[in-house]
């Protein structure tokens, strides 16, 4: 069990290999989760060894168990919110999304109790396709914030970390997704895709999708065990033409947050996608930019084997090379308590905890 003093010295002593983080990668924000007790509960969410959340066909949102049972949520602030009373997903189930091409809403999956994940979460980016909030790969967005790499070759998707330049790019971040700076909340921005290779759009070498925005939030003990979370970066489209490859997803945002202890027994990836190889003598994908991981809790107990990956993605194996994208950003900090007030989620968004916290004295003066 470690605390978060301990924590970072781990780190430090394996040289961040374990967690496949980058030096001076580790950065607190001011998160507010989402409130569970803001929202109607919708019962234990347990039983079931199959849950497909979809996000993104309109609203409201919902949740299909075992290919059948289906379970309404709602949109509030732009997430898919689903609220339990408690959530106990056993060994071998599984938790996945719908795949949607764009348009999709953040996930938030709440509970007003206890949380036991020993089944898999895997709300991850599948080549193009993206995780819920991300963008879609082949979407040529020329070193905007976040999302995809230039054209001309396929450079990878930028979130957490700067995504990697297409091979012959001239640079390791020519043409890559640039990462997001500091904000107030880890979901005023989601997962980047990458672009197309300049042969591209086609499906072979188009960009991989970036992952998705999740928030695990509760007011009891968070256990995660089984194999954990993933929300990785998709990986680019090799290339068919002689031209250049796909660039690599990236990885997207995982938001865990209880007042009580999260006990970490598996792994958390937020990991940028490999970009595309070119077999015919073109240029290779960059790798996607890693993602972003909080944890907010008053303790993290990391026990047994257990891995965290914000690490950025490769670039392709074959052609010429192109670079890898940068190592994502995880800390561990102090719980924020939600704040259930009218407009909470407009003040973090344009000024955080700060702004929040001289807004509550100047109250108090008054």
């Amino acid at each position: 069990m470690l605390n978060r003093f301990q924590l970072r010295c781990a780190v430090a002593s394996v040289g961040f290999g374990l967690l496949g983080m980058g030096a001076g990668a580790a950065r607190a924000d001011a998160t507010a989760p989402l409130d569970p007790n803001a929202f109607t509960s919708l019962g234990s969410l347990s039983g079931a060894t199959n849950y497909v959340f979809n996000t993104g066909s309109g609203s409201p949102p919902t949740l299909t168990e075992n290919g059948t049972t289906v379970i309404t949520g709602v949109i509030s602030n732009g997430f898919a919110v689903f609220d339990f009373s408690d959530i106990n997903i056993s060994t071998g189930s599984t938790i996945t999304t719908s795949g949607q091409l764009q348009g999709s809403a953040p996930l938030a999956i709440l509970s007003q109790g206890s949380v036991v994940l020993d089944g898999s979460v895997n709300i991850g980016a599948t080549g193009r396709v993206p995780g819920p909030g991300g963008s879609a790969g082949g979407i040529n967005h020329n070193n905007q914030l976040g999302i995809g790499g230039a054209t001309l070759p396929g450079g990878g998707g930028g979130f957490g970390g700067q995504g990697g330049g297409g091979g012959a790019a001239g640079g390791p971040n020519v043409g890559g997704g640039l990462a997001l700076g500091a904000a107030p909340n880890i979901f005023s921005f989601f997962g980047g895709g990458a672009g197309f290779g300049v042969g591209g759009p086609t499906d072979s070498n188009v960009g991989g999708g970036g992952g998705g925005a999740f928030e695990l939030s509760a007011l009891g003990d968070i256990s995660i065990g089984g194999l954990g979370i993933s929300n990785n970066g998709g990986i680019g489209g090799d290339d068919t033409t002689g031209v250049s490859a796909g660039g690599g997803g990236a990885g997207g945002g995982i938001f865990i947050a209880t007042p009580g202890q999260i006990s970490l027994f598996s792994s958390l990836s937020a990991a940028g996608g490999a970009g595309g190889s070119s077999n015919v003598g073109g240029t290779a994908g960059g790798g996607g930019g890693g993602g972003r991981i909080l944890l907010e809790t008053a303790n993290f107990a990391a026990e047994g084997p257990y891995t965290i990956s914000v690490a950025g993605g490769a670039t392709g194996a074959a052609g010429t090379p192109g670079f890898a994208g940068d190592p994502g950003v995880f800390d561990v900090t102090g719980y924020v308590p939600a704040v259930p007030e009218p407009g909470i989620i407009s003040i973090l968004m344009s000024g955080g905890i700060p702004l929040l916290a001289r807004h509550r004295r100047s109250e108090k003066r008054r």
